[in-house]
C-alpha cells in the first residue's frame, strides 16, 4: 500500500487535462473521475474521444500535462498475434492504479466443488476469453491442477450461466455473485469469503496475483506525481468501487511495466 502526505506531493504550475476514452458511468469513466477529482484546482479539461486507440493517439500528440486511467487488457496482443491498438508505449506508462484481485468460485450449493477437487480433480473451470487474461488464466490452472479443463467464455455473463447450469465446476471471477461462493482469491491477502490465498494453494503457479487492474498513463507530467495526489485524496478515500485497491505500487517502475508486457 503507497502511503503519502502532503508534504510529499509534488505539484506542477500546469493544469493537468484528464483524458476519458470510456462510456459515461462505467468502470473506466468512474476510474478517470477519481483523478480529475483528485486533482483539485490542477485539474484542466476533460478531453473525451471516441475509444482507447483514440486516447493513444492523443497521448503521442499532446503538448499538454494529460492522464488517464487505462485496464491491463489494452496491452493485450490481438488473436493473430499483432499489436493492439490501444497498447502504449513505455514512455507514456505512469505507474500502476488499481485492481480488484480474481478468485476461484463455485455455486455455493455444489457440495463437490471443494478445494481438494480444485487441485486434484478432473474439474472444469470456466474464464474469460480475453488477450491478456486468458492466457494467465490457463498458465495458472496448469499449475493448480493438471487434470483441470479450462474453457474460454467471451463474457463473463456466459460462463456465470454456464455454473449455475452445471456445465462448469469453477470459474475466475473479480466478485463473487448471488449463489456463488470464492474459497480461493489470486491475491497476496485474503478478502471477502476467501478461506486462502492462491500462492497458499500453489506457492509455484505463476499469476497467483492478479487483478482486472488498471493503470495510469499520460504525458507531459514530469514534476507532478499524480498518483500520489490521487491516492492521497478524499476522491480515492470515498470512492464507490471499493474492492479496487491500490496495486504494485511496492514494486519498481520497471518491474510493473514488465508485468504488462
Amino acid at each position: 500500500m503507497l502511503l503519502t502526505t502532503s508534504a510529499s506531493i509534488s505539484f506542477a504550475a500546469d493544469k493537468i487535462d484528464v483524458l476519458q476514452y470510456t462510456r459515461a458511468g462505467g468502470l473506466g469513466d468512474r476510474m478517470v473521475t477519481y483523478i480529475a477529482d483528485a486533482l483539485g484546482d490542477q485539474f484542466g479539461e476533460r478531453i473525451v474521444v471516441d475509444n482507447c486507440a483514440a486516447a493513444v493517439q492523443y497521448l503521442k500528440k499532446a503538448k499538454n500535462p494529460v492522464i488517464t486511467a487505462m485496464p491491463f487488457e489494452s496491452m493485450a496482443k490481438q488473436n493473430d498475434g499483432s499489436k493492439n491498438a490501444c497498447a502504449i508505449n513505455k514512455k507514456y506508462f505512469v505507474e500502476m492504479y488499481a485492481a480488484s484481485p480474481w478468485s476461484v468460485c463455485h455455486r455455493s450449493d455444489n457440495a463437490a466443488a471443494t478445494i481438494q477437487a480444485l487441485r486434484n480433480g478432473d474439474v472444469r473451470v470456466g474464464v474469460w476469453q480475453n488477450g491478456f487474461y486468458g492466457p494467465r488464466f490457463v498458465k495458472f490452472m496448469e499449475a493448480i491442477n493438471p487434470n483441470a479443463k479450462v474453457i474460454p467464455y467471451k463474457k463473463a455473463k456466459m460462463y456465470r450461466a454456464a455454473l449455475v447450469a452445471g456445465e462448469i465446476d469453477f470459474s475466475i471471477s473479480t466478485v463473487a455473485k448471488d449463489g456463488e461462493s470464492c474459497p480461493v482469491i489470486l491475491n497476496d491477502t485474503i478478502v471477502g469469503d476467501a478461506q486462502m490465498t492462491a500462492a497458499e494453494l500453489e506457492p509455484n503457479a505463476p499469476y497467483n496475483v492478479l487483478g482486472y487492474s488498471y493503470f495510469f498513463a499520460g504525458a507531459n507530467l514530469k514534476g507532478t506525481d499524480v498518483p500520489a495526489i490521487v491516492f492521497a485524496s478524499d476522491a480515492w478515500k470515498n470512492r464507490r468501487d471499493n474492492r479496487y485497491n491500490v496495486f504494485m505500487t511496492d514494486l519498481s517502475r520497471n518491474k510493473q511495466w514488465k508485468s504488462l508486457k
